[in-house]
C-alpha cells in the first residue's frame, strides 16, 4: 500500500482538539481518525494564506511564497478509512449539498527543520500530501498573518500527541 499524507493546519491539529468540541459537528470523530489512522510526522509548510471564519479557519492556496501556513503533517496508515472519516466531518463528499465549504485536494508541503542550525529553514516534502482547502469567499472574513491557528487560539491543551 503507497503511503498518503495529510497536511492540517486548524482545529484538526492535535493541540487544536479542544478548539473543535464546540463546532455543530463535533471534532472528535475527526481527531479519533487521525489518531487511529494517522502518525504525526512534524510541522510544515503550505504555500497558502490562512482566514479566521469565525470558529475555525480556512486556507486557500497562494502564488507568494512569503504566504505560508503552518500546520503538522500526517502519514496515514489506512488513507481510505481516515479519509472516509475526514471527508464526511469536512462535508466534501460527492453526496454532501454544495456549495463544499472545504475540498480536499493535492499540495506540496516543506517539513521546518529542526535544530538550531536549521533556523527558519524548510525542505520540500517529496510526497504530494492531501489537505482540506476552503473554497468559499474569504471577504469580510480576517486573514491570520502569522499563518499559525494557534496564533489567534492557542492551544488548551498542550500535552495533546498523536
Amino acid at each position: 500500500m503507497t503511503e498518503e499524507y495529510l497536511f492540517v493546519y486548524g482545529t484538526l491539529r492535535p493541540e487544536c482538539q479542544q478548539h473543535s468540541q464546540h463546532l455543530p459537528k463535533g471534532g472528535n470523530i475527526a481527531h479519533d481518525a487521525l489518531q487511529r489512522y494517522g502518525e504525526a510526522m512534524g510541522q510544515t509548510i503550505w504555500q497558502a494564506q490562512l482566514f479566521d471564519l469565525g470558529r475555525y479557519p480556512g486556507a486557500q492556496a497562494s502564488t507568494e511564497p512569503t504566504d505560508q501556513v503552518i500546520g503538522e503533517l500526517f502519514c496515514l496508515k489506512n488513507p481510505q478509512a481516515a479519509l472516509a472519516i475526514l471527508d464526511e466531518y469536512e462535508a466534501c463528499r460527492a453526496e454532501d449539498p454544495l456549495p463544499h465549504e472545504y475540498e480536499r485536494c493535492e499540495i506540496q508541503v516543506y517539513m521546518r527543520q529542526q535544530g538550531p542550525n536549521h533556523a527558519n529553514q524548510a525542505k520540500l516534502w517529496p510526497n504530494k500530501v492531501w489537505v482540506y482547502e476552503y473554497r468559499l469567499s474569504t471577504i469580510g472574513h480576517r486573514r491570520i498573518l502569522t499563518g499559525d491557528y494557534t496564533s489567534v487560539y492557542p492551544p488548551i491543551d498542550n500535552n495533546k500527541v498523536y
